[in-house]
């Protein structure tokens, strides 16, 4: 299909749509703009493991206070606290492992 006088193709307007893309992230670049992302993103993983350790003490101190003693010593985990055993989460004192 042949172009009117004056109308852009889909590609063209792709092309000016990545370009301005590339434009401002060169811009953002070049006046410290990116530094504020990526400590906007770097501040919003690093609540994540805290998350992840804050559920995994209640856990612990749940199987504590039960007695689970099998549950408590072993990791019991996944994500960022796969390999984490709960005493070095939430020492018990009725659960010795």
């Amino acid at each position: 299909m042949a172009n009117k006088r004056g109308a852009m193709s889909i590609e063209m307007i792709i092309v000016i749509i990545l370009a301005l893309i590339t434009l401002v992230v060169v811009a953002a670049a070049f006046t410290g703009g990116m530094k504020q992302l990526i400590d906007k993103i770097s501040g919003v993983t690093s609540a994540i493991p805290e998350a992840d350790r804050l559920a995994a003490k209640v856990s612990c101190e749940q199987y504590c206070s039960a007695g689970a003693k099998d549950i408590y010593c072993n990791p019991s985990f996944t994500g960022t606290l796969a390999t984490t055993k709960c005493p070095a989460i939430a020492p018990c004192a009725n659960i010795s492992c």
